[in-house]
Order: C-alpha cells, then sequence, then structure tokens
C-alpha cells in the first residue's frame, strides 16, 4: 500500500536532500537492561511490534517522478544480535558501537527499512537494546509508545505465551486528515498567520564562528536538574499560571536576550501535533516546530515574563499545524531559516518508566552528532520521580567545548538565582560566576 507524504514528513524529506549522506534525522536511544532478559522472546516481542504499527513498515517509494510512502503488510525481519561479553571492555566496545550506528544516515531513495532494532550483550545480567529510526516514519512521543508497548508485548509473552493485546491506530488515518486540513480554510488562515507574525524577521542572535559546513557537526553537554530543584521550577510555573516548560524558556528568553543584548527572537519549539485523542495513540509522525518569538522587556520580574510566554503561546497553538517548511516558503527563506530561529527547545515528558520482566530498565536519548540549528535543547523527564536532564546539543559551527560549558553554567547559575528570589526585574538577576564578576 502506498500514501502521499504528509506535510510533516515533506518537511523532513526535503531537507534530508540537502544533506543526503548525513544522518541530521536519526533518533534513537539505548535501552539499559539489567537483569535476565531473553532473546528469543524479545525477538518474537520486536517482530509482533513492527507487525502492529504500519508507520513501521514503511519506507520510501520513487516512481514515475512521484514521492510516495510505501508500507508492507508483513514484517518478516529478525532482531538483530551482537554480543561483546567475551571483550574485556565489553561496556566500551557496547557504547562505541551504538555511536557508531546512531551516526549512520538511513537511506530514502533505496527500498530500504528506516528502523534498526539489535540487543548488545555486555554480560550474562546486563544487555542494551539500541533502537534507531529515521524522523520521517516517527516522532519522540511514537518512540515512546513504542518502547511501552514492546515491553507489553515481552512480558505478555512471558505470562501468557502470546501477545494479547492489539492496537487499532494506523498512520494512514493520519494521512487523510492531513489531506482535508491542507485543503481546508484553517490551513490559510494558519498561513496567514505565521506570514504576518514573521513579516518582520528578528535580527540573527548567534553567529557562527566560522563558515556553516556542508555537513553539520555537533556534540552534547548536559546539566542534571536535581528533582526537587525541578519541582522548585514547577511550583513557580504554577504561581504564574504556567508549567516548568514556560519557566524554563523564560529562563532562556532571559539569558540569550541579555547575554546577546537581543530584545526580540524567536526559539524553535517541536509541537505534538496530536489534536484528535485517537492519534495520540497513534505511532507516526505528526510533529511539527513552531517558531515562538518573544520580547524581552528587562523592566519586567520573571512572572511576568513566564505570563508573557504563555500568552504567546496559547495564540501560537491554535495555528501550530502549519508546517515549519511552509513558513520558510512563504518568507522565502530559503537560505536564511536561522532568521527564523537559531535555538530549539523540545520538552520530552514520556513515559519511559516501563521494565521488562525480570529486569531494571532504563533508556538513555543518543545523539546523532549532526545538529543543524546552533543549539538544540532537550528537557528529558521520563520519570516524575528521578532527575530531569537538560541536553545541549551544539553546533559545533557555533560553539566550541568551552563555550556550550560556560552556558550550561550560566543556565544552572539563573536556575538558581530564580528559585531564590523569583519576582525581581529581569535586569537585576545574574547569571555569571564568582570568577567571570571578579575577572569583570
Amino acid at each position: 500500500m502506498s500514501m502521499k507524504l504528509t506535510l510533516p514528513q515533506q518537511d523532513i524529506y526535503y531537507e534530508q536532500l540537502v544533506y543526503p549522506n548525513s544522518p541530521i534525522y536519526n533518533i534513537g536511544a539505548k535501552i539499559e537492561i539489567k537483569g535476565n532478559i531473553i532473546f528469543e522472546v524479545l525477538n518474537d516481542a520486536y517482530k509482533q511490534l513492527i507487525n502492529q504499527h504500519d508507520a513501521y513498515r514503511s519506507y520510501v517509494l520513487h516512481e514515475n517522478d512521484s514521492i510516495e510512502i510505501q508500507t508492507n503488510e508483513d514484517f518478516n525481519g529478525e532482531l538483530a544480535y551482537v554480543d561483546f561479553s567475551l571483550k574485556s571492555n565489553a561496556e566500551a566496545y557496547a557504547n562505541s558501537f551504538m555511536q557508531e550506528k546512531m551516526k549512520t544516515p538511513f537511506s530514502l531513495t533505496e527500498d530500504t527499512q528506516l528502523h534498526y532494532f539489535v540487543l548488545i550483550k555486555v554480560n550474562e545480567t546486563s544487555h542494551y537494546l539500541f533502537s534507531m529510526y529515521h524522523h520521517i516514519i516517527t516522532d519522540g512521543w511514537g518512540t515512546s509508545l513504542m518502547f511501552q508497548r514492546l515491553v507489553k508485548n515481552y512480558n505478555e509473552l512471558l505470562e501468557s505465551k502470546e501477545v494479547t493485546t492489539s492496537y487499532l491506530y494506523t498512520y494512514k488515518d493520519f494521512v487523510l486528515d492531513d489531506t482535508q486540513y491542507e485543503e481546508s480554510e484553517s490551513y490559510e488562515k494558519d498561513k496567514m498567520y505565521w506570514t504576518e507574525k514573521f513579516k518582520q524577521l528578528p535580527e540573527e542572535l548567534l553567529v557562527p564562528k566560522k563558515n556553516r559546513k556542508i555537513i553539520p557537526k555537533s556534540d552534547r553537554q548536559t546539566l542534571t536538574i536535581k528533582r526537587e530543584t525541578y519541582d522548585l521550577l514547577t511550583q513557580l510555573g504554577k504561581q504564574n499560571g504556567g508549567s516548568t516548560f514556560h519557566v524554563i524558556l523564560a529562563i532562556l528568553f532571559l539569558y540569550f536576550g541579555r547575554k546577546h543584548q537581543n530584545d526580540e527572537f524567536a526559539i524553535g519549539l517541536p509541537v505534538l501535533n496530536r489534536g484528535k485523542s485517537i492519534f495520540k495513540k497513534t505511532v507516526g509522525l505528526f510533529m511539527g516546530v513552531s517558531p515562538l518569538k518573544i520580547a524581552v522587556n528587562l523592566e519586567q520580574d520573571f512572572g511576568e515574563l513566564i505570563k508573557a510566554i504563555r500568552s504567546q503561546l496559547r495564540l501560537d497553538y491554535r495555528h501550530q499545524r502549519f508546517p515549519l517548511g511552509k513558513i520558510i516558503k512563504e518568507l522565502k527563506l530559503y537560505t536564511e531559516k536561522n532568521r527564523l530561529f537559531d535555538i530549539t527547545l523540545s520538552y520530552e515528558k514520556q513515559n519511559y518508566a516501563d521494565h521488562f520482566l525480570n529486569t531494571k530498565t532504563k533508556v538513555i536519548p543518543l545523539s546523532h552528532q549532526a545538529e543543524r540549528v546552533a543549539l538544540a535543547l532537550y528537557i528529558r523527564e521520563f520519570d516524575n520521580t528521578e532527575d530531569v536532564l537538560l541536553d545541549f546539543d551544539y553546533n559545533l559551527t557555533y560553539f566550541d567545548e568551552k563555550e556550550i560549558k560556560n552556558v550550561v553554567t550560566h543556565i544552572e547559575n539563573l536556575i538558581n538565582e530564580i528559585i531564590k528570589a523569583p519576582v525581581k526585574s529581569l535586569h537585576s538577576y545574574s547569571y555569571l560566576t564568582e570568577k567571570e564578576e571578579q575577572t569583570l
């Protein structure tokens, strides 16, 4: 069965063509499994998982100058298996193997599957399940659904010798819904909203230190936010009618606005784009990116900035379905996409708290190390009892390791300053270290 590319898939497909040999749209994770995992049962659970979800049996079909998504009726593949347990440094071999795989691009020009799963043995009671996907078949919400359902398949097979749960949600339902949207009055209203909003483009926020490379390269720094600190940020959000996400957005607008002396700029926000309840249960690519433009008034207090962000997001979310690629086309920003935004923030509050039976299971996201924007940030809140990670994936054209470590330290300092005094005017907060203040 073949289907037209949805609007979100078109954005992914055409940008991938610009970087044909780069893993810019690889997404995936290593799943740490401590305990007794049975390969034969996991293999059966994996095969049934792929057959339960049409998006994962899909590939890009090029035929007679047309581009479509082709979906195979049945999946007969096997779960890959790699054994490093006989090596003295098996853990290092496993992690190196997974990172190299993560940097290996999928091909959209060949009739090949666009996901890869492999079980990696470190020792008898320690394994990794590495899973990687091309973004054109799924998004972060979809991968969390897949993880939950793989665990459920495995546990049902162990307990009942068969998978008893079925999933009746197919991506082809969204394909029809997406076509109706593109032909609707809502589509035209959304187009008008975004073109009007960005008629005046903000100044470029982050300037590259060297010429932008044809193939982007990036690295990662991580800030661990203690659960008690994160809960205080959540409480601050509630006091101002918002959420933790609004608070962290406010911190970023305050920091980058102050540091770069820019009082109006945008941050790109991945949005769920699953307006119907059935789509929240469907695996596939729904996500889009919405640019949030905020004017930072340094005479405001921090609570007022949170409220301004919350109000603007309410307006933007009414029009979030309009794809970023179409905004770029309407504004004719083909070579100046970074004028819209060069920082993104993804809030990944997803359920990765499940465990394969007789194991302790933990999901650890990986980077493809080919980030296009200057800085991509990810809030990783996978379990409401654990600390929260804030990943900084930084483009090496804009930052070196020392510079990004300064950014991470400044953000951490600002978080602590705001928790101590959440109602000060924005210009009075300091994010500098003691050493930097002494130097000044």
